[in-house]
């Protein structure tokens, strides 16, 4: 039988904040200052999804001008927090919305992300496919060779 090992609340809050960019002392100071925080919310069955329920209140009250949905919104400021590298300029204050420079959020939406367009559904005309025949690139090839003979 495999072994399952049970992660702690530490190790998930952990890998959650480093996939948004934070390490080493960044990161200790983000899971220490958010599980002494909003620990009792974050203690429940589906971790993940409260933390992304604690950042979608952030972006509710900061980014409420962004019309996304809220997942999109979220995907949005994930990667703009990346791309300006947000763990180390704003730490976790800009991830929970209790941050001391509220022009994080103008450098954010300075950024000018924007989500492609939707599809549109088309019909495609079918396409004649035509097989390769290598043996013609043969003759071609030896025809060429016997006329330069003659």
């Amino acid at each position: 039988m495999a072994a399952i090992r049970v992660q702690s609340l530490d190790d998930i809050v952990s890998a959650y904040f480093k996939s948004l960019g934070f390490s080493g002392k960044n990161l200790e100071k983000a899971v220490a200052a958010l599980l002494t925080k909003h620990r009792f919310e974050i203690e429940t069955d589906d971790v993940i999804a409260a933390l992304e329920e604690i950042l979608q209140k952030n972006l509710d009250e900061n980014f409420a001008d962004v019309d996304l949905p809220d997942m999109s919104k979220r995907a949005w400021f994930k990667t703009a927090f990346l791309l300006l590298d947000g763990a180390e300029k704003w730490g976790v204050g800009a991830f929970t919305g209790e941050i001391a420079d509220k022009d994080y959020a103008g450098q954010i939406k300075g950024l000018n992300l924007c989500q492609v367009p939707g599809y549109k559904v088309s019909h495609m005309a079918p396409q004649k496919i035509e097989p390769p025949h290598p043996l013609k690139v043969f003759s071609r090839i030896f025809r060429g060779f016997y006329r330069n003979k003659k």
